[in-house]
């Protein structure tokens, strides 16, 4: 690089020099900080009250019950994805994966969980909940009143005006003339609250859908901000 005349005596001129130290010590040197809390562990929709979901079987069924829950959620996860006739070899492959270790599935145990998955894909009232723009185990984390909370929600769909959640179970219907249970009735609310706070000009509807028999419960806007008041 070259310079002209007269240049490098106009750079000198515009060099800014440093101020020099008063020789103080600056306060924050000296003081000490302030404590930072933990923040806790963000609460579960589980963490908030006493589950009131009767479990009439034992620990060993309990065991099996747990990973049929587990087979059901991943079979949900996976096939959807999936165009209809390649259904059958994922189920299969998955299937085979939980037919060993020390609390193996049973190949009945699988057909019937995978032919209750298939048919609830395939309904044609929850189609739009697995349609390629709707959302699989979708994290949410936020607050409600006061309380943080972590969650995970199955499946979500999000329109420019409405939001629908499920929540899918595995486990034994409630019976036409028996309450839905207040811990899923919870769960559901605690999901609403947290959607609302992000979206607050949409309406939600959530929705839980038992796979055993494709049956249904909604957890009203009232019964959800009922079950909120209760919280904090």
């Amino acid at each position: 690089m070259r310079y002209q005349t007269g240049q490098r005596e106009d750079m000198e001129a515009q060099k800014i020099e440093a101020p020099l130290h008063s020789g103080a010590i600056p306060s924050w040197y000296t003081t000490p900080p302030q404590v930072e809390t933990t923040p806790l562990r963000p609460l579960t929709p589980s963490d908030l009250g006493d589950s009131d979901i009767v479990m009439p079987f034992s620990a060993s069924n309990r065991i099996q019950a747990r990973l049929t829950g587990t087979f059901a959620h991943q079979l949900l996860e996976i096939l959807p994805r999936l165009s209809p006739e390649h259904w059958d070899a994922a189920s299969a492959r998955l299937s085979a994966s939980y037919q060993t270790g020390r609390q193996p599935l049973s190949p009945e145990n699988c057909q019937k969980t995978i032919a209750d998955v298939k048919a609830l894909i395939a309904a044609p009232r929850w189609q739009a909940l697995f349609a390629a723009d709707a959302l699989c185990e979708a994290p949410v984390v936020g607050t409600v009143r006061g309380l943080s909370v972590s969650a995970q929600i199955d499946r979500m769909l999000i329109t420019d005006s409405h939001i629908i959640i499920a929540d899918f179970k595995t486990g034994r219907p409630p019976h036409h003339n028996e309450a839905t249970p207040t811990a899923y009735c919870r769960q559901m609310a605690l999901y609403g609250a947290l959607l609302a706070e992000i979206y607050p000009d949409k309406e939600i509807s959530c929705w839980l859908i038992w796979t055993q028999d494709l049956s249904e419960r909604q957890v009203t806007a009232k019964q959800r901000a009922d079950i909120i008041l209760t919280l904090g």
